[in-house]
């Protein structure tokens, strides 16, 4: 079965059913999201295929479509919808998009602080919308 990714001609027409994954997406572009979650939790080197803030869009995509599926269900979400398309980038394909490299995000998160990491997004977010935040009550904190 072929996928969506593997589609390279720009004059051939796909369809596919998106639901809210264009939305979600877009949010994230939007607002810039990439910027807190790579500087949070970014990785580099030349080993790096996705980008923490992709892995994040694209955990945050399915979650809001299939709110119960393991890591192990995510390469197989992607692989009919357009990846590709949903990062901005023709270089990576679904088969990529694995279970040890989901978890290491996780696992930044983890150890970054995923309510730190939720702030710092809420303060992109709070910004472009032009809002004034003037208190922040941490009840986890309580």
């Amino acid at each position: 079965m072929a996928s969506l990714d593997d589609f390279d001609d720009d004059n051939e027409q796909v369809t596919a059913e998106l639901g809210n994954l264009g939305l979600t997406a877009a949010g994230f572009d939007y607002f810039d999201l990439e910027e807190p979650i790579e500087f949070c939790i970014g990785k580099i080197g030349s080993h790096v295929r996705f980008k923490s803030s992709e892995i994040v869009k694209l955990l945050c995509c399915q979650v809001l479509n299939v709110p119960y599926q393991s890591l192990y269900g995510t390469q197989e979400f992607y692989r009919n919808r357009p990846l590709q398309t949903l990062i901005n980038r023709k270089d990576v394909t679904f088969e990529q998009l694995d279970r040890n490299v989901l978890s290491r995000t996780l696992d930044a998160i983890a150890e970054f602080g995923p309510e730190k990491l939720f702030l710092r997004c809420s303060a992109k977010v709070a910004d472009k919308l032009g809002l004034k935040v003037e208190t922040i009550i941490q009840s986890w904190d309580r």
